[in-house]
């Protein structure tokens, strides 16, 4: 058998670190059926021991759902760096899932990644998906 193309991180895993507002919520519609919620205002979700075979940028989906009217955003950062701003697509509802896809430079071996917004709330957060190459 070929190896797995990619490893999902999920947002709810127990594994990663919630602070201030951001919760684990029910989510039937998401994969595993759990996302984040309430991350921004405070809130931040970091993703914990995400993996790179090697330095580089890699392509990571961020799964998502966002039932505003116009748009949320977020601040991604990894391992502590200068975080880039994303702009997401709504996806109808807060239990409509969509997905984004960004190019993260990775360190070879074990990454955090954090989400966050210190000016309003982000899209609750599904799971991430990362390419197992550059």
């Amino acid at each position: 058998a070929a190896p797995p193309a990619a490893t999902v991180c999920a947002a709810a895993s127990s594994a990663n670190t919630l602070v201030g507002g951001a919760v684990v919520q029910s989510c039937s519609t998401c994969y595993g059926g759990e996302k984040v919620g309430f991350v921004g205002e405070g809130g931040t979700l970091t993703i914990n021991n995400v993996p790179a075979a090697t330095a580089g940028t890699y392509p990571v989906t961020i799964i998502y759902c966002d039932g505003s009217a116009t748009g949320r955003q977020v601040t991604v950062s990894v391992d502590g760096g200068a975080a880039q701003t994303l702009s997401f697509t709504p996806t109808g509802s807060f239990t409509t899932v969509g997905a984004m896809t960004v190019s993260l430079s990775l360190a070879a071996g074990s990454n955090t990644i954090e989400f966050a917004n210190p000016a309003a709330y982000a899209p609750d957060l599904n799971e991430i998906i990362v390419a197992h190459s550059p």
